[in-house]
């Protein structure tokens, strides 16, 4: 449900500039000195303290003083910083427009030209991000020379082709040499870059080579180029390895520091992890080779020295080790993030505090006949996220029951316009207006501060309970949430796994994707949901796709069946007779058997590609059925690396087949076209899985220990505890078995009365049969119990604590039907 890759950028500088000059007039050098100032309160965490000082300086500058060579440099200082103010700030828009101007006054500084192309980036302008990293390049080596030697040494880091055209070997970054001489067959160009970059005593420009060269690979992972993201990435921990073969040579004191060695490791592992993950998001799995030694790395030189790890918490979800370990990563990242000192629950309130806490919560008290529940995401748009959480707002907004219960959402993304949206927005009474007492409660907040979109919320809403749906994936602002909010702070839906934060009091779950001998992987205690911690929604108008009728239930054989089949370009005829005399197969045989895994494809690990491939060589008269990639990756070439994978694992590439994109809708009514959902291992199926139930497609899973790899199960259960068991695998070995024994059943009962299981659960599905997954309502009278249940605790406490006794301890709450 997440995104693949929650962006995290190297080198945001603040520029310190003096001008020297014996004539240099008054006014220039105030602003030199209220520079400084400025710098010296933004070092200390007063940012808006500095925009003051900054603001001040410049408005001087503009009123006395014309444009001269001097008074540009001080211009450019001053813009630059209120950049960075605002960035810290969380005003995107502020801190662009800032830099541009200082970009105006300095078109040549390295500095400005990166930070202003990692705004651009964060905010998914990846063209202008990638144009601004390229003029930081050039203005950063100065000469064209060494900019051709610059993108020679780029080109030398592409990965070799170990099979076919797109398998590639991803080099371990930690391995590369630097020796003061040239290697055996090394370019003469390319030696005297390396050689530059080694000799470079000042930390500040390798500091700058290196981010803008990683943040550029990020770029290009996101527009589908691996081997162009691998490069960059590499030459940039290609760097960073000369400059480590010399910290100890003679060198400035600051490259010889442990700190600095340290600070390098620790940006190594940090180059690691973008080359990780460029490669597995283009399927290039050979990175796992050195995964392990990526792991040690990080617990050496971060973990262990109490630093901010490389992984970021959504990073650790396909990676195949321990939820202690993905707890703490999310932990540490979690306490980088401020908290405010005046927290609503008075259990986490030093003594001293309490007073002043307590005004806050008083309001809170005196309102709770109206039981206030917000709702904060980036997605709230034509996203998984708003699909499946849409039910609750529209069943809300139906229902007389929970009467005292309002509901409002935080939108920090973008405005699609799309149905979804306005759904969502309508169903909470419309947009908010400031100064308008009859406005709604859908709060925009995308161009909104950090501590302007907390002051909104709290003074204009006044939640007693926010549910984060975002958790840290792409777009999150955990700089919001960390601050509290509300009283009570739910990880809800999205993140399948810890925030690591002590801001988050509860993570909603199901019995199944976290029983009880798992709570110890979140710092959260559990909200047990009855039936599935997931929400779910497919009552829109036209999207019933007649599912409950039983005259219209689509069988396999039949005339609507092979329509769909034609459609979607999935075979009708049997193997040989598409390709070639590959199987020998009897002329009357049944119509291929698909197989189909329609997540993005960046969730395929290797072991679940391989149990595919076991499985399509033992059913012969097979294929499986892929997501192509979005339109943005197209030109990726993932679908020519996973037929080559294919093919090294002796399988015909043909037999891989790529749906296309299409709407929602499009995709509900395609699912029959299929047979049966091979889940993914690590991280499974989540919506997607449960649009393949919806559809029809019966879904075959092996669950994990972790929350990401049990949704599969737990969606399973939802529909028919006793049916589930058919489809639950318990190892790798009996996952292949049932996939291969469930296609046999099918292909040998062609013209067989015979009810075969597929056949059976894919028209239970179809005949509206199964309701608690996809029951709406009944989800929502539950979540509201649930929130009702969080807030009696709380109260209980804090009245416990007024009447100086002792509150309960921090608990799980199971709720039960």
């Amino acid at each position: 449900m997440g995104s693949p890759l929650y962006l995290q950028f190297l080198s945001l500088s603040l520029a310190l500039i003096y001008v020297y000059s014996s004539d240099l007039p008054s006014v220039i050098e105030a602003a030199q000195k209220e520079n400084v100032r400025g710098l010296s309160l933004h070092s200390l965490g007063r940012h808006e303290e500095a925009i003051d000082v900054y603001l001040s300086a410049l408005h001087s500058l503009s009123q006395e003083i014309d444009a001269t060579s001097s008074s540009n440099v001080i211009r450019w200082a001053l813009n630059h910083n209120l950049g960075l103010a605002f960035r810290h700030l969380g005003e995107l828009h502020k801190s662009t427009h800032y830099y541009l101007e200082a970009v105006k006054y300095n078109p040549k500084t390295a500095r400005t030209h990166l930070n202003l192309a990692t705004n651009y980036h964060a905010n998914g302008l990846v063209d202008d991000a990638m144009s601004h990293y390229d003029s930081s390049l050039r203005a950063l080596l100065g000469t064209r020379h060494y900019y051709r030697l610059a993108k020679s040494f780029i080109a030398s880091h592409k990965p070799p082709v170990i099979y076919g055209g797109r398998v590639y070997k991803v080099t371990n970054p930690f391995q590369y040499q630097c020796p003061p001489h040239m290697l055996a067959g090394e370019d003469a160009d390319l030696f005297e870059f390396r050689n530059m970059t080694m000799r470079q005593n000042n930390w500040e420009v390798i500091d700058v080579m290196v981010s803008l060269l990683g943040n550029m690979g990020q770029g290009f992972t996101q527009k589908g180029g691996t081997v162009e993201s691998i490069a960059h990435i590499q030459s940039a921990a290609h760097i960073i390895q000369c400059q480590l073969s010399r910290s100890g040579d003679g060198g400035v004191d600051e490259l010889k520091s442990n700190d600095k060695v340290s600070e390098m490791k620790s940006l190594l592992n940090q180059l690691a992890n973008y080359i990780f993950l460029s490669a597995r998001a283009g399927c290039q799995w050979s990175v796992l080779d050195w995964s392990e030694e990526f792991i040690a790395n990080i617990n050496e030189h971060e973990l262990g020295k109490n630093r901010k790890p490389s992984l970021l918490p959504f990073d650790t979800l396909t990676i195949n080790t321990t939820a202690e370990w993905k707890r703490i990563v999310a932990e540490r990242h979690a306490i980088d993030y401020p908290v405010d000192d005046f927290s609503f629950n008075h259990l986490y309130v030093p003594f001293f505090q309490q007073q002043e806490a307590q005004g806050r919560l008083a309001r809170l008290l005196e309102t709770y006949q109206n039981l206030r529940l917000g709702f904060i995401s980036y997605d709230f748009n034509n996203h998984p996220t708003s699909h499946l959480s849409e039910g609750l707002f529209v069943w809300h907004n139906r229902s007389n029951m929970f009467s005292s219960i309002e509901m409002a959402a935080y939108s920090y993304g973008k405005n699609d316009d799309s149905l979804y949206r306005k759904v969502i927005a309508n169903a909470v009474g419309g947009l908010y207006v400031e100064d308008n007492d009859e406005s709604g409660r859908f709060y925009e907040i995308k161009d909104l501060g950090f501590i302007e979109a907390l002051n909104l919320v709290r003074e204009k809403h006044s939640p007693h309970i926010v549910f984060d749906m975002q958790g840290p994936t792409l777009g999150a602002r955990p700089e919001i949430t960390s601050r509290r909010l509300a009283p009570i702070q739910v990880n809800a839906l999205v993140y399948p796994g810890t925030s690591g934060s002590s801001s988050m009091d509860y993570i909603l779950v199901d019995r199944f994707v976290a029983p009880p001998e798992s709570a110890n992987h979140f710092t959260e205690k559990l909200l047990v949901m009855p039936v599935t911690y997931q929400m779910n929604f497919y009552e829109r108008e036209g999207e019933l796709l007649s599912f409950a009728d039983p005259n219209v239930i689509v069988r396999r054989e039949s005339e609507e069946w092979r329509k769909l089949r034609i459609k979607e370009g999935l075979p009708l005829r049997q193997i040989h007779q598409l390709h070639g005399n590959m199987f020998p197969l009897e002329a009357n045989s049944a119509a291929p058997f698909v197989f189909a895994n329609l997540n993005k494809l960046d969730k395929i690990e290797p072991r679940a590609f391989s149990a595919w491939m076991d499985i399509l060589k033992r059913v012969p008269n097979s294929v499986l059925w892929l997501l192509e990639p979005s339109s943005k990756y197209r030109n990726s070439g993932k679908e020519d690396t996973l037929k080559e994978m294919a093919e090294m694992h002796g399988v015909n590439p043909d037999r891989l087949l790529f749906a296309r994109r299409v709407n929602k809708f499009s995709h509900l009514q395609r699912l029959l076209a299929a047979d049966l959902f091979l889940d993914t291992f690590i991280y499974g199926a989540h919506s997607t899985a449960t649009d393949a139930l919806r559809g029809g497609l019966p879904v075959l899973t092996l669950p994990s220990e972790q929350f990401a790899g049990r949704v599969g199960m737990s969606l399973l259960r939802a529909v028919d505890e006793r049916l589930a068991d058919s489809f639950t695998a318990t190892d790798e070995t009996d996952y292949r078995n049932l996939a291969v024994e469930l296609a046999e059943e099918v292909l040998s009962n062609k013209n067989s009365s015979h009810m075969t299981v597929l056949s059976y659960w894919s028209e239970f599905l179809q005949s509206g049969q199964s309701t608690k997954l996809f029951d709406a309502q009944a989800y929502t009278r539950d979540f509201e119990r649930a929130s009702k249940a969080m807030w009696e605790v709380h109260m209980h406490n804090q009245q416990a604590l007024q009447n100086n006794q002792m509150p309960l301890p921090k608990m799980h709450i199971v709720v039960c039907k």
